[in-house]
């Protein structure tokens, strides 16, 4: 989670928003997914906030242990009752509409 922090911190502003998300999920590895998706899988973990099973509501970050892999900035769309994300954790996380953070 050290390292997201870093992240953002380093560029200051998050899309959409002036404030860091308080919910974050931490996974051994993070991929691009297609059309604007993120995941995180293996061994995820979240915050005390964050689902750990069925939708994500509202902003969050996925990072990862390893150092060079993306951390995602994941909101939820313009779609009424779309969530921003899905949890099955420890397995994996997923955002739908998301925004990738490296410096």
């Amino acid at each position: 989670m050290l390292a997201a922090a870093a992240v953002v911190a380093s560029l200051g502003t998050v899309p959409g928003s002036a404030d860091a998300p308080s919910t974050t999920y931490t996974c051994d590895r993070t991929f691009p997914g297609h059309k604007g998706k993120g995941w995180g899988y293996q061994h995820c973990e979240g915050t005390a906030d964050a689902p750990t099973r069925g939708r994500i509501d509202g902003p969050f970050l996925i990072d990862s242990r390893a150092g060079d892999d993306p951390t995602f900035w994941c909101e939820a769309g313009t779609e009424e009752n779309f969530p921003a994300g899905e949890a099955k954790l420890p397995d994996r996380v997923l955002g739908f509409h998301c925004e990738r953070l490296d410096p």
